[in-house]
């Protein structure tokens, strides 16, 4: 009995110290959510490039396509660059002058501030650098390239080139006049520092040319259209499809007015003298360095010709004339006039063609009955004929 008793207060012994070591346990520190992991941003394309087709590149090419052959040699290209950093009269103070670097990371200047050999053999890296296919020329799609490039320091430059030198303006915007540079911008001209002295006939030729081209925008166009207007209410609208003053053959010979007349063709003569005018100054700006020394020379002796003549034409007054006739009416009135005799012509051989149908008609019936007489006689005649005797 006592056996059993021990094993049995053994056995609670036991369990009372796995109890009191299950007590004594820490309990767990609680675990963390587990947090997902950010979804991965979708991939963005790659930037586009900037677009190569730049129209400010395109005129900076057109501009120093000096051969005019859709390409830019060595020579052009060095040209460029000693443009872009020449001063001249009338530049823009506030245009900053940037040199162009081979990398932005090399910083080999191309200022020319240095010697003209040394920016020559830096301009010929710079041209070696775009000319892709080793062609010894800059193509457009090359040029562009250049261009996009360096588009933060050349832009200016293009601005400049391509802005207006027709007028001066003041500090406060206010206008001072039109005006002509007697040194015009190196791009204007085909005269380089390296080609030698001062071209003094195309700066002349220029300045001159200028004059002319200002005169015609402010002058010439206000007085065209004044003439323009005033000859179209003198013809009473007829100047839109020709003017018929300008035809001998349509002009009425009862119309005694020959002042009126005399007017509107002194008008027709200044309009087609202004167009005239106008249309060579025009030319010649649109050709631009493209002149020959010939053509300059030509131009200047015949500039105070064309100078007294736009005056003559912009001081030229003309007396307000009003028509005592509308020749609206007198060609309407020819018009009906020329419908009515068509109309009675036309009835005219109407009662020709029918009295020609009756006559045929008439002649037809009577050759009718002549038919029908004939052929009774023809009837009776062997009816009553009389036999022949036999012979016997």
């Amino acid at each position: 009995m006592a056996s059993k008793r021990a094993k049995k207060d053994d056995a609670k012994d036991g369990e009372n110290k796995t109890k009191s070591k299950k007590k004594e346990k820490t309990p767990k520190e609680p675990k963390e959510p587990k947090t997902k992991a950010p979804p991965a941003p979708p991939e963005t394309p790659p930037p586009a490039g900037p677009e190569l087709n730049d129209p400010d590149a395109v005129q900076l090419f057109r501009r120093y396509d000096r051969e005019k052959a859709n390409h830019i040699t060595r020579s052009d290209f060095l040209e460029l660059l000693r443009d872009y950093t020449a001063w001249y009269p009338g530049r823009k103070w506030d245009m900053p002058v940037m040199p162009c670097a081979l990398t932005d990371a090399a910083g080999i200047p191309l200022g020319f501030e240095r010697t003209a050999r040394n920016s020559e053999f830096e301009a010929g890296q710079l041209f070696e650098r775009y000319d892709v296919n080793r062609s010894g020329t800059l193509e457009i799609k090359e040029f562009q390239v250049f261009y996009r490039d360096f588009k933060k320091q050349l832009a200016p430059f293009v601005e400049e080139m391509l802005s207006p030198r027709t007028s001066m303006y003041t500090p406060f915007g206010g206008r001072l006049g039109p005006y002509h540079m007697d040194t015009p911008a190196p791009w204007m001209s085909n005269h380089h520092p390296s080609r030698g002295g001062v071209n003094d006939t195309r700066h002349l030729y220029e300045s001159k040319l200028a004059q002319l081209h200002n005169m015609c925008e402010s002058t010439l166009v206000s007085q065209r259209a004044l003439l323009h207007d005033k000859l179209e209410a003198m013809l009473g609208g007829h100047f839109g499809s020709g003017s018929m003053w300008g035809n001998p053959m349509t002009r009425s010979s009862s119309d005694g007015d020959y002042g009126r007349r005399d007017t509107v063709e002194r008008l027709q003569r200044d309009i087609d003298a202004i167009d005239r005018i106008s249309s060579e100054i025009k030319s010649r700006v649109y050709l631009g360095n493209r002149v020959t020394t010939q053509e300059m020379t030509q131009f200047l002796e015949e500039f105070p010709r064309m100078h007294n003549k736009m005056e003559e034409l912009a001081a030229r007054v003309y007396p307000n004339v009003a028509f005592k006739s509308d020749e609206r009416e007198k060609l309407l009135k020819v018009k009906d006039q020329m419908i009515w005799g068509l109309l009675q012509e036309r009835n005219e051989l109407r009662r020709q063609r029918d009295a020609m149908d009756a006559q045929l008609r008439h002649v037809t019936e009577l050759s009718a009955q002549e038919m029908r007489k004939w052929a009774k006689y023809v009837g009776n005649t062997a009816a009553f004929s009389i036999p022949f005797p036999r012979d016997v």
